[in-house]
């Protein structure tokens, strides 16, 4: 896939091995993300400007031997992928987000029953605080860095509430490295979390007004909906307009001839950039302003 493709549904045409998948490798793709068939034809002529019929596409599915009946898998992988859901950042999530993640994560196409009654078993008292609406607070973070007696290099995360205490805590901790991954570039996104909610079903709320469904399903295929696409042409070509009108930010957040001027003051004066304490940081700010000022 490239670099930023992390959902079928966001490819004209995946990419594996430097060659294109096939029609029908590109149906077996949507057909392991969980799709229906109505969207795997909706998605086969908004994405890939190919009409087929649901006959024809039950056809592939069965000539590339994808049927839920002879896909049915191993209670002992089923298993083992809960388990290791429940010991990562899995262990607050419902039967229906697990069903999602043993089929993303871990291709496994298992029933919404079948994952429920298995947690009931293997997480029993995961299923009682959820019903209470009592989730575990979780401290992965902390007690990994207690753990190795270090930082990580880099954090891979999603955006949920609590991992942006992870971020703030991952960049404090790696500022003052020297290596290529410190700082900003030491905390990461997961695309992968990107497609769960993606390719997830929003339920049908009778007490909110908002659309229900899959997310990218709704976006691509806007007609299910009874609506379309609002998305406006770009009037001209979009490198030109970026050139004209878009700047970039300074790499150190300042001019070059202020970064000019302030390397010479920390030359002229020994001084550390970044600087290490306290101290060298109001050091290095007075002797700068107290410069400026006689500019």
């Amino acid at each position: 896939m490239g670099e930023n493709i992390y959902t079928p549904a966001m490819a004209q045409r995946l990419v594996v091995g430097g060659l294109p998948l096939s029609r029908n490798e590109m149906i077996a793709v949507y057909y392991h993300s969980g799709y229906t068939i109505q969207e795997i034809i909706g998605f086969l002529a908004s994405r890939l400007n190919t009409a087929l019929s649901a006959r024809q596409i039950h056809r592939v599915l069965r000539e590339m031997n994808l049927t839920r009946r002879n896909n049915q898998p191993r209670l002992e992988d089923i298993v083992t992928a809960i388990l290791h859901e429940l010991s990562g950042s899995g262990g607050d999530i419902g039967y229906r987000g697990m069903r999602r993640r043993l089929l993303v994560d871990h291709d496994l196409n298992v029933s919404c029953e079948l994952v429920r009654l298995a947690l009931t078993v293997l997480d029993a008292e995961g299923v009682i605080r959820r019903r209470q609406r009592r989730l575990q607070r979780r401290r992965f973070y902390i007690d990994y860095i207690k753990e190795i007696n270090g930082v990580p290099v880099v954090v891979y995360a999603d955006r949920g509430t609590e991992n942006c205490i992870v971020r703030d805590l991952q960049y404090a901790l790696r500022w003052n490295h020297q290596d290529p991954l410190q700082g900003l570039s030491s905390f990461r996104e997961l695309y992968r979390v990107i497609q769960h909610w993606n390719e997830h079903t929003i339920r049908r709320n009778r007490n909110a007004d908002c659309p229900s469904g899959k997310p990218d399903v709704m976006y691509f295929q806007p007609e299910i909906y009874q609506t379309r696409d609002y998305k406006m042409p770009i009037p001209g070509n979009l490198n030109g307009i970026e050139q004209e009108y878009c700047a970039y930010p300074p790499a150190n957040g300042v001019s070059m001839e202020f970064e000019v001027i302030g390397t010479q003051i920390r030359i002229e004066n020994g001084l550390n950039y970044p600087p290490n304490t306290v101290e060298e940081a109001t050091e290095l700010f007075i002797r700068i302003t107290n410069y400026v000022d006689r500019l």
